[in-house]
Order: structure tokens, then sequence, then C-alpha cells
């Protein structure tokens, strides 16, 4: 179940800050399917990572992008600690019946 063309357009952001930018890369990769790969930095550490992004969260003054990662557990993200994010050429298909607030009641 793919994310309806228009919901990108329906995330307003004030200002042009990095956690934006980011939260509009994800729901586009979401809309067309795509997996994400991107720069996690974690207890001073930075890694490459590959996650296939089911949604965004926002707990507790944090906004997460949730997915499943490279295999394909599911992971939770600060994307405060996400830089350099794109699109990567893998694409991800869920279940026409995939529970997504199930998903993200996990984290």
């Amino acid at each position: 179940m793919k994310i309806p063309k228009d919901l990108l357009h329906r995330f307003f952001c004030e200002g042009n800050d990095v956690r934006c930018k980011h939260i509009r890369t994800i729901i586009s990769a979401m809309r067309e399917g795509f997996v994400l790969e991107f720069i996690y930095r974690d207890n001073g550490e930075s890694t490459y990572m590959m996650a296939a992004p089911i949604c965004v969260k926002y707990n507790s003054g944090q906004w997460l992008l949730l997915g499943l990662d490279h295999e394909n557990k599911p992971k939770a993200y600060d994307i405060d600690n996400i830089t350099n994010i794109g699109e990567h050429w893998e694409t991800i298909t869920l279940p026409a019946n995939f529970d997504y607030h199930r998903f993200a009641m996990r984290f």
C-alpha cells in the first residue's frame, strides 16, 4: 500500500531546517516505496544505515523514523541523529492490510 501522492504537499514545516528536509525525504520515500540510506549518529559514532521507512512518529519531543532495518527488524531512528539521507534504488511493498498504527505503537 503506497502513501497518497499528495501527502508530501500536506506536510507543513516552518522554516527550512534539516529536520524538515529529512521528513520530506522520508515521506517521499514512503510514497514511492523506496528504501532510505543515511548516516546515523549514535553515542558519538556515525554509521551508514539502510532502512525501509514505515512511518514518522512524534513522541515526547522527538521525531522518529520508524522502519525496518537491513535484517527486516523494526527499528526507530531519531531524525535529529540522521545526516546525508537519500533514497536508495531498492524498493519495499507492504501488504495492503499492513497495520501502521500497531507498528508505530511498538515504539
